[in-house]
């Protein structure tokens, strides 16, 4: 590393004389230590390191400002930074070519945080774009307020405290901002993938669920708790050991987010209420043999907490306990023309019963988590002939392995998985391939023969995933017939 100078170290990874594991790690740490939080990788991609701390200069106005108003020539040798990848974007989008910028990288490395400044860049140099040509710079503005102030909202429904990130997203989006053809942002489009569902029902000891039940609790009025029917606060006190995070403010933020976006009192109240009725629900317990002749029941000490979620979901009680208790199994023709079919009811087990149970508060939940999303991209989509070009940022949480994981973390780390094979094939395997036409050619020139460079693809993990009959998601579906 002596051969390299230490500014271009620090800023450009990819001029290392070494790129071993120690090399890169060495110079990682020294570009921290110096207080350079992002490194140039090659290949339009760059290295960001979360600091974990306030970093003064580092987002402000003048840096947009340095980094748009930089002459195509200057903009690639200017420091790595996430405002450079979105001003490259930009321009390569004004060329007529759409783009997406993808954020990868484990569970509290800042991925939730990059979007967002991504955003607020786009949005900041858009609001500049519109005044300069004299088009109607109040659009540029409401576009960016209406796209940031969404953030409160899928933070409240979508993010969760665990031991590594207080504030760790637990679902990918996809967010398409849309320019005319002029260029100016008119509007925008939210996409979401793996919502975390199990977390509503169960999560480890020191993880929360999703930040809404807590801001619900401890920011509702006296008057909202009487209609939202919540339980008491001290018999709900499911916090884990955990630094206590400002839910009262942050339930107040959440609320007036969604007042921004168009989701009124009433409306408020109804979400509110939906969730109250998930958190009596969870509280549900079943007593009973396991023999199948009965339907289990619901104890005493916890027929108001189902007696409650049926008034809030505005359900018959009945309804609701056999919908928990018994089991419909429909045989005959699936044909609609064809009547002959016949339904059978069977009591569930006591296991049956708590599956049952999660698996409702994991579809309301789910369902509920949607209907936000649609109100957020019905507020912020532009029309349609008014969209003409696109620049879409991918926030896919990242890979994670729990002491217990299930199926849902399996696809997590699936989709991370791809999105590495997509990265080593288009950026790494293409551009090897040219380098060593070229340096086959050298090196023939020469006379000196070589047996080549393999990259760790890991495409193996791949085949055993997904490629055939044998692999594993193919032996789940056949499993789960």
């Amino acid at each position: 590393m002596e051969n390299i100078e230490e500014n271009e170290i620090e800023n450009d990874l990819s001029k290392l004389g070494s790129l071993s594991t120690p090399s890169v790690l060495h110079a990682i740490r020294k570009a921290y230590h110096s207080g350079v939080y992002y490194s140039n990788l090659g290949a339009g991609t760059i290295l960001a390191v979360n600091p974990f701390q306030e970093v003064s200069n580092l987002f402000d106005e003048k840096k947009i400002n340095n980094y748009h108003l930089s002459p195509l020539s200057e903009l690639s040798c200017m420091p790595a930074h996430v405002f450079g990848v979105a001003e490259r974007a930009l321009r390569n989008m004004k060329d007529g070519n759409d783009q997406s910028i993808i954020i990868s990288g484990e569970s509290g490395a800042g991925k939730t945080w990059t979007v967002r400044c991504l955003m607020r860049y786009l949005a900041t140099v858009n609001l500049h774009h519109a005044q300069l040509n004299l088009s109607d710079s109040f659009v540029g503005d409401e576009i960016e307020h209406r796209v940031l102030s969404s953030n409160p909202i899928l933070e409240a429904f979508g993010n969760a405290a665990t031991p590594r990130n207080h504030n760790s997203s637990r679902f990918g989006k996809y967010i398409q901002l849309q320019y005319d053809r002029c260029g100016t942002m008119v509007g925008a489009n939210l996409q979401v993938y793996l919502l975390e569902k199990t977390r509503v029902s169960s999560r480890d000891d020191l993880e929360r669920s999703y930040h809404i039940f807590y801001q619900m609790i401890n920011g509702s009025s006296e008057e909202e708790r009487r209609e939202w029917k919540l339980p008491d606060v001290a018999a709900y006190s499911f916090e884990p050991a955990m630094e206590r995070m400002d839910d009262e403010s942050a339930f107040d933020k959440t609320r007036k987010s969604m007042m921004s976006v168009g989701i009124f009192t009433e409306s408020q109240n109804r979400i509110f209420a939906t969730l109250s009725a998930i958190l009596h629900l969870n509280q549900l317990d079943f007593e009973g043999d396991d023999d199948l002749s009965t339907p289990c029941t619901i104890p005493p000490c916890l027929q108001s907490n189902v007696k409650t979620s049926s008034q809030l979901l505005a359900v018959p009680i009945n309804h609701l306990v056999q919908t928990l208790t018994v089991r419909k199994i429909e045989a005959g023709s699936t044909r609609s023309a064809d009547r002959r079919r016949s339904v059978f009811k069977r009591p569930c087990t006591r296991v049956e019963c708590r599956a049952r149970r999660d698996a409702m508060v994991k579809c309301m939940y789910e369902r509920l988590f949607l209907w936000l999303v649609k109100q957020i991209g019905n507020d912020l989509s532009a029309q349609s002939n008014a969209a003409y070009h696109f620049i879409g940022l991918l926030d896919v949480y990242g890979f994670e392995s729990f002491k217990h994981n299930c199926l849902e973390q399996l696809c997590i780390n699936y989709a991370n998985e791809k999105l590495q094979q997509y990265y080593i094939h288009n950026f790494l395997k293409l551009k090897q391939v040219n380098n060593i036409l070229i340096f086959q050619e050298e090196l023939a020139l020469e006379g000196v023969s070589w047996e080549g460079l393999d990259v760790n693809d890991k495409i193996n993990c791949l085949i055993s995933l997904e490629a055939n009959r044998s692999s594993l998601f193919a032996l789940l579906n056949e499993v789960s017939r």
